[in-house]
């Protein structure tokens, strides 16, 4: 039996991680391939009324159905996913690569590319236009994820002030009452909390600061490239044919209004 699993990097109630056991142990006592996607991570992945919800659920159930295959999504913690993968008992799905991941992890193809923006509060807006624009400010960035390997650095040697939290709404709530002089989210994500929360005076800055492609990834020693050749192999048969583009296309006009889509760099 083979779990495949996306996870979020947030904690959440006991309750929720109780319910998104009883599925998963359903869905593999069933023999399906789990994938379980980050539940706090909207609207890219996140659950929903206790199902798994989002852009990465869209996309994946999507090659799924494409490859003839049953896969089974649930939404949980994006440790556990991490921790399972790792010792090879399940994959993990949104995941970048990391020079330290690649030696664990055999990847698929790229499933979609997130842009990471700087976003700001107007009126105290800064100049962005190299990296080292960012040392000396207060960055709010998410527990455990990466940024790329030159603010990964910088973070580790004590270069960069950054603030990290659980979740993206904390850290815009914080930009929004003056707390933090930016953060670093992605494209969706930030327009996601701007849109919901209704921050009309905060934005991204132009420049993009990372663009990290995301996949599906098994631990090496969970020996699944027969899978994910499968998988990569109808991921491009499903792009080919225009079926994920209409899937981010249907995404950005469910999320987002078309002044906020056009926002996204080229």
């Amino acid at each position: 039996m083979i779990r495949l699993i996306l996870f979020l990097c947030h904690p959440i109630p006991i309750c929720t991680l109780l319910l998104s056991f009883i599925l998963i142990s359903s869905a593999g006592a069933a023999g399906n391939v789990i994938i379980l996607i980050d539940a706090y991570n909207p609207p890219n992945m996140y659950i929903q009324n206790g199902k798994a919800a989002g852009l990465y659920t869209d996309i994946i159930q999507a090659v799924s159905v494409q490859m003839g295959e049953s896969v089974d999504i649930s939404a949980v913690p994006w440790k556990r996913a991490l921790e399972e993968a790792q010792i090879g008992t399940t994959g993990i799905g949104g995941i970048y690569k990391t020079p330290e991941r690649i030696t664990i992890y055999d990847y698929s193809h790229e499933i979609y590319a997130e842009q990471l923006r700087v976003f700001v509060k107007r009126g105290h807006q800064f100049k962005f236009t190299k990296f080292d624009d960012l040392y000396g400010k207060k960055i709010g960035v998410i527990l455990g994820w990466s940024y790329g390997t030159v603010f990964d650095t910088a973070r580790k040697n004590g270069a960069l002030s950054v603030y990290p939290v659980n979740r993206d709404e904390l850290n815009f709530k914080k930009l929004n009452e003056g707390r933090l002089d930016c953060v670093i989210a992605s494209h969706e994500s930030g327009l996601y909390q701007i849109t919901k929360e209704n921050y009309s005076n905060i934005y991204p800055l132009e420049k993009v600061l990372l663009t990290n492609p995301t996949y599906i990834a098994f631990s090496k020693q969970s020996k699944m490239k027969g899978f994910l050749s499968r998988f990569n192999a109808a991921l491009q048969q499903a792009k080919a044919s225009g079926k994920i583009l209409n899937i981010i296309e249907q995404f950005y006009e469910n999320h987002f209004n078309p002044a906020l889509k056009n926002q996204r760099t080229k």
